[in-house]
């Protein structure tokens, strides 16, 4: 079976992605839907998954699949904006084992100053504030904490959760935030990969 990729008018369509210099570690994908006088979506996850030649990844394509499915048929989707707490791909409880030291702490972060893209200097609280000013509903999707980084989880879903307050109480627009379904048993917003088709966009 193939895999599936970007429709083709999002793929050609993907602006104001963000990544550090080597590619390793992504901050932002935001992808137009050519709705000019719709809405911008912001969907905060928990870590980027790697997208190659166009094929779209696992997490991706169940954002994109809820959108297609549940938003797009009642709102205009101008365009969709993906951030997470953490910005190196793929983060497993294999690789939180074997480094989660100080230094890789600050790696996976990416609030160190990280050269980007253009020599550009990309801080991730930076990044999340600059998407959550940018859009008009806002999505929570982090999940629940990865096994054996429990602490600095929660350190860094109060700290987007800061500056999403401080966003709100500054903002000249009128900005809602939701979780798909319900929350999880342990309090935490639903990741992507566990939401269904049938769950509603709920306010947090």
């Amino acid at each position: 079976m193939g895999g599936f990729r970007y429709p083709k008018n999002h793929y050609k369509h993907l602006l104001n992605s963000i990544y550090d210099k080597d590619g390793d570690r992504c901050f932002r994908i935001g992808i137009s839907f050519g709705n000019k006088d719709g809405e911008t979506y912001l969907v905060i996850g928990r870590n980027p998954y790697r997208v190659q030649d166009g094929q779209c990844n696992k997490v991706t394509k169940r954002i994109f699949k809820y959108f297609k499915l549940k938003i797009c048929p009642e709102e205009k989707v101008r365009e969709l904006i993906m951030v997470n707490l953490f910005v190196e791909h793929d983060l497993n409880s294999d690789m939180i084992n074997r480094k989660l030291d100080k230094d890789y702490k600050h790696y996976i972060v990416g609030n160190r100053g990280v050269v980007g893209q253009g020599d550009i200097t990309i801080r991730n609280d930076e990044v999340i504030k600059n998407a959550i000013r940018e859009s008009q509903k806002i999505i929570l999707a982090w999940g629940e904490p990865i096994k054996g980084m429990e602490t600095l989880y929660n350190e860094r879903i109060e700290s987007v959760l800061k500056i999403l307050r401080e966003c709100i109480l500054e903002a000249k627009e009128e900005k809602k935030v939701f979780v798909v379904g319900e929350m999880s048993l342990r309090g935490y917003p639903r990741h992507p990969l566990s939401w269904s088709f049938r769950d509603n966009l709920n306010e947090y």
